[in-house]
């Protein structure tokens, strides 16, 4: 059994993994920056300052994570360590789970504005501070993607032993029961299906409630995805449609993701994310050799650590 504690600096990972050590028998505390800490001495950071971005960092965590559960298969692993790239915790989540270990992976969620508040009141030096903050805007889109199999927590409305609490029930019914939504509901069953018939009200009412602003009369979505879409995506519950993306195209090498869009019910569940990924899946096999995606400044982590896009530069002109 193995439970990784995630989320920003100051959403209290270290307490919640020792309150959790105590509580389980024979249980081992794993600390992966320490990894970082080691590295450092021969292995040549990256520009970006954050050994997280070494890959040897995360091949030697996976392998010392591994290599604990072989050597003490009785006793429970506990590894407080914030990994905010989806990329990243992929490359370590999927070996550990591929070799039959149940990881339970936790996230604790807390608003931006006390996370920062509990950073400026830390007495860290400038460096330290500057790259907490940054983490903390991460946090906060990281938390809006996570996959079905986390558990999302809000450590702002829980003491420890309540966290601790909802950890162990969830480790009692299985490390694979999905990740609650605010604080302990679970997630609903959903089906991800490509280019659905869709109803044009039910879209535009889900773009309504996602976006805040008042329902009008819909457009003709369905026409419109016909004449100009490579493809679309649905998310459902059930018949309801609680998520949507689209593709429009060039004919040829290059697709434009537009209207990502995920119920409010429903956030934080990993569905944009997997919207984007079924998106990009089928435009690849449409021949398409780059996806491309503008959007807001508070989207960016979400498109760029859960989706895989990098940086470019682009340019937009508007035209009424």
């Amino acid at each position: 059994m193995i439970v990784w504690v995630d989320g920003a600096f100051g959403a209290g990972k270290t307490t919640l993994a020792g309150e959790l050590v105590r509580r389980l028998p024979g249980a081992l505390l794993l600390d992966p920056e320490l990894v970082g800490h080691i590295l450092r001495t021969w292995v040549p950071d990256e520009d970006t300052g954050d050994f997280q971005d070494v890959p040897l960092w995360r091949d030697l965590v996976t392998a010392t994570v591994l290599g604990t559960r072989r050597r003490y298969p009785d006793r429970p692993l506990v590894i407080p360590m914030s990994v905010l790239d989806a990329r990243y915790r992929d490359e370590l989540f999927v070996p550990i789970r591929v070799t039959g270990e149940d990881l339970l992976h936790v996230f604790l969620d807390l608003p931006v504005e006390l996370l920062r508040r509990r950073i400026d009141a830390d007495r860290a030096e400038a460096g330290a501070r500057s790259f907490r903050l940054r983490n903390a805007e991460r946090a906060a889109v990281t938390v809006a993607a996570l996959p079905a199999d986390s558990l999302a927590l809000r450590s702002d409305l829980h003491s420890p032993a309540e966290l601790a609490d909802l950890v162990m029930a969830a480790l009692a019914n299985g490390p694979s029961q999905g990740h609650p939504g605010p604080p302990t509901q679970l997630s609903p069953p959903l089906d991800i299906r490509v280019r659905p018939p869709l109803d044009d009200a039910a879209v535009s009412a889900l773009h309504a409630r996602a976006f805040g602003h008042p329902y009008a009369e819909a457009p003709p979505w369905r026409d419109r995805l016909a004449q100009h879409s490579l493809t679309w995506i649905g998310a459902f519950s059930g018949n309801a449609l609680v998520g949507f993306v689209n593709a429009a195209w060039d004919g040829g090498q290059h697709a434009f993701v537009l209207d990502t869009v995920v119920d409010p019910d429903h956030q934080r569940h990993g569905i944009g994310t997997a919207l984007v990924r079924a998106l990009a899946e089928q435009a690849a096999a449409a021949g398409c050799a780059w996806l491309h995606v503008d959007c807001e400044p508070h989207a960016t982590a979400f498109y760029r650590d859960s989706c895989g896009f990098r940086a470019t530069d682009a340019g937009l002109l508007r035209l009424r």
